[in-house]
């Protein structure tokens, strides 16, 4: 009875944590352990994009930051700013990708590689309502002019294709990828979610990052280099232009730029300013003609994400093990960025300008010549930069007692930086830092014009802080399944105390064996197949899901979790499976072992509509039952003199006094037995005595009765 109540108390507690969310992870919260999840998510995702299934359970997955719930200000989710243009990059340009999204996306927005795949695709009454007079005057009016630009205008507005078939149209046309230009005019929103599976195979998504799109015309520096086709369509309708009235169509006699260039147009609206001297002239005569340059990105060369993710994970590991290496690797300076100074501009002892942005007029920050230096590392950076960036990292990595045998340690590195280094070379960036590249938190970016290319590392973007979203856990289904096993616990708690009440009351007298199926019979009784059916369920689900919890490693933390493709599988559904499969085949083994050991058993004792069949067929009933009567059978006062049972009598008694706390659960039952089968030996005895002396005085009274008429007859007579 007691392991029942501390079994259903134990229930409950397990519950209470257990079922605090529809994932049935315990302890989790949205500002601790979604933060985590988040975070290593958006970092990850960078560095592997392409990882199918991983075990965070290696410490290369630890993290900095301190989750203790005792901070003034909560931790945020981070992201890294520039990873939409990663995805763009690796993702985005995909023609499966394009297609769908042309077809999906604001038809004033669509972005024009190829006009005909833009417009096969878009929605067409959309385009009208902002590009409408825009694409009359510049295309569908020169097309008109010809039969045939007429009849593949026209097709365009009616053609209908499957997102298959329109990519085997493009391919076709030997369209493989639909690469736009790298811009900064708009800044692209992207909704990125992970999911979180529980045990009866339920995903939840839960937010990694949410930004929206937004216009940035005024800060924007890219349309200098080429202003877009929708900038072509405006200027077309504007008379302030050069190209107002005139036909985008290269073959039509008012072609838009034969005789007008796109930097005029761009000088005359204001886009450029003069560039007759000055940085902007530097460029035009380098690069080539503002309004006709390509601005491309450029994708990190895989053997660089390699030697970072080497290093990376390499020092991860390594900071776990060792907490004086962790903190000596955590105050080394790490500056978000530097300027670059060639030793040569040093040695030829002249003054040199080192430039700032290229898109914007350029400011000149003069750099005076030394004579003290002449060393490369001074060159890259001097003075006390030259201490914090390079001298104190050698001898962080010459330490023998972190990285055991130096030569391996550093050959292995150098082997991966050289093939970094040269594929680097091979893009023509310059300057560069491999982390902060591969982080997203810089792009390489390159600008083709007619006179030349040169391509750049952009300056550093700092991470995006969001915050979290509390109301994203689910709690609805958890909440119901648990008060439902809340009612169902606490009804069988209180069967447990009156059935332990009414043993008191009996001292005892009951079967033991009973008391172990009281939560089968007082459950079909009291609560319902239906809601045991549910505390069932969240029984299995119990088993089934994983106790993760956010603990600390050293200066870290880290999970002990999988991530499989996005999903977060906090429950297995497959073991949910195994365990209900489990249960159903017990049934039927339990059900043929029973039937192969009684095939013939009747039907056990009378049928009584206030009798469970719970009851009926599982407890015990050989000792409560008496001429096929089940019932409390009480047995007579052992004051009274029994001679023939004396002796049971006294090993009851004796009984009782040895067990003066077992006798409540049973201890003494078969004593109570075997003396009852005496009481009723010895009723069944005195019965009979009874039943032959009554019979004899009948047999009295019935001669006495006949002597008596016979002797008033004689009289009478």
């Amino acid at each position: 009875m007691s392991a029942t109540v501390f079994g259903s108390l134990t229930y409950l507690s397990l519950t209470k944590t257990n079922m605090a969310n529809d994932f049935w992870w315990a302890n989790y919260n949205a500002s601790r352990e979604h933060v985590f999840i988040a975070r290593m998510y958006n970092r990850e995702t960078v560095l592997r994009p392409e990882a199918n299934s991983i075990a965070l359970d290696d410490h290369i997955f630890v993290d900095d930051t301190n989750y203790s719930s005792v901070l003034a200000t909560a931790v945020g989710v981070s992201m890294p700013s520039l990873c939409v243009s990663q995805i763009k990059l690796a993702d985005a340009t995909k023609l499966e990708a394009v297609v769908r999204g042309l077809r999906h996306m604001d038809a004033c927005m669509a972005p024009a590689v190829y006009l005909e795949a833009v417009l096969r695709n878009v929605q067409w009454a959309t385009l009208q309502s902002c590009w409408g007079r825009s694409l009359e005057i510049a295309i569908a009016a020169p097309l008109r002019s010809s039969s045939d630009g007429s009849a593949w205008w026209t097709s365009l507005e009616s053609t209908v294709t499957s997102e298959l078939d329109e990519v085997a149209v493009w391919h076709t046309h030997n369209i493989s990828t639909f690469d736009t230009d790298w811009q900064n005019y708009k800044s692209i929103g992207i909704i990125d979610t992970y999911n979180i599976q529980n045990a009866f195979g339920f995903s939840y998504p839960m937010t990694l990052k949410h930004t929206n799109g937004t216009f940035q015309l005024n800060a924007q520096t890219s349309m200098k280099m080429y202003w877009a086709f929708a900038s072509d369509l405006w200027a077309v309708t504007d008379p302030s232009t050069f190209i107002f009235g005139k036909s985008l169509v290269r073959q039509m006699g008012q072609f838009a730029f034969a005789n007008v260039s796109m930097e005029s147009v761009v000088l005359q609206n204001g886009t450029v300013a003069q560039v007759e001297s000055g940085a902007f002239a530097t460029f035009r005569d380098t690069i080539g003609p503002f309004g006709s340059v390509d601005v491309k990105h450029v994708a990190v060369p895989p053997s660089v994400v390699r030697f970072v993710l080497h290093v990376k994970d390499t020092m991860t590991r390594l900071r776990t093990k060792s907490l004086s290496l962790s903190a000596e690797y955590s105050a080394m300076y790490d500056p978000s960025e530097f300027c670059y100074i060639p030793a040569s501009w040093f040695e030829s002892g002249q003054v040199h300008g080192a430039g700032g942005k290229i898109m914007s007029v350029i400011a000149l920050n003069m750099v005076v010549p030394s004579v003290n230096t002449t060393h490369e590392g001074m060159a890259l950076c001097p003075n006390v930069c030259q201490a914090l960036m390079l001298d104190r990292p050698l001898s962080f990595l010459k330490n023998s007692s972190y990285f055991g045998d130096n030569e391996v340690w550093f050959s292995t590195i150098a082997a991966l930086a050289a093939t970094a280094q040269a594929d680097v070379r091979n893009v023509a960036v310059e300057v560069f830092q491999y982390g902060t590249w591969c982080l997203a938190q810089r792009e390489v970016i390159s600008l083709q014009g007619d006179r030349g290319t040169i391509n750049l590392l952009t300056t550093n973007s700092p991470d995006v802080d969001s915050l979290v979203k509390p109301l994203e856990v689910p709690v609805n289904v958890a909440s119901y399944i648990r008060y439902a096993c809340l009612y169902m616990t606490s009804a069988i708690i209180c069967v447990a105390f009156l059935s332990t009440l009414y043993l008191l009351a009996n001292r005892g007298y009951v079967e033991g064996l009973n008391m172990l199926e009281l939560n089968r019979v007082a459950g079909v009784v009291w609560v319902g197949h239906t809601l045991l059916f549910v505390r069932g369920l969240a029984a299995i689900s119990l088993l089934s899901t994983q106790v993760l919890t956010l603990t600390p490693v050293g200066y870290h933390l880290l999970f002990d979790i999988a991530l499989v493709v996005g999903t977060i599988a906090i429950g297995s559904f497959g073991r949910f499976e195994t365990l209900i499969g489990v249960c159903v085949r017990s049934i039927f083994i339990s059900y043929a072992y029973e039937r192969l050991r009684h095939p013939h058993l009747g039907a056990q004792g009378q049928t009584s509509y206030f009798l469970s069949a719970s009851a009926k067929y599982v407890f015990e009933p050989k000792h409560w039952t008496e001429d096929k009567v089940q019932g409390h059978i009480m047995h007579s006062s052992l004051d009274k003199p029994h001679p023939e049972c004396q002796a049971l009598v006294d090993e009851l008694r004796l009984c009782h006094a040895e067990h003066p706390y077992t006798k409540f659960v049973g201890s003494c039952n078969d004593i109570k037995a075997a003396l009852n089968e005496c009481f009723a030996k010895e009723n069944a005895f005195r019965r009979k005595a009874n039943m032959d002396k009554a019979r004899a005085f009948n047999k009295e009274w019935k001669e006495f009765k006949e002597q008596k008429q016979a002797a008033a007859a004689a009289a009478s007579a």
